[in-house]
């Protein structure tokens, strides 16, 4: 959607591998779903709740 919104708001279309490495905030978002999936995925035996 970030991408979407880069090429029609802002008009710069282009590699998106080039926008990839330019925008902050995809850099932050996929940062933070590379954590929770690693979070989800080697944290399952840890319990919260007991």
């Amino acid at each position: 959607m970030r991408y979407l919104q880069i090429i029609f708001v802002a008009g710069d279309s282009g590699s998106p591998t080039k926008i990839l490495y330019k925008d902050l905030f995809i850099k932050i978002v996929l940062l933070l779903w590379i954590a929770s999936f690693a979070g989800i995925i080697y944290m399952k035996d840890l319990t919260l709740f007991k």
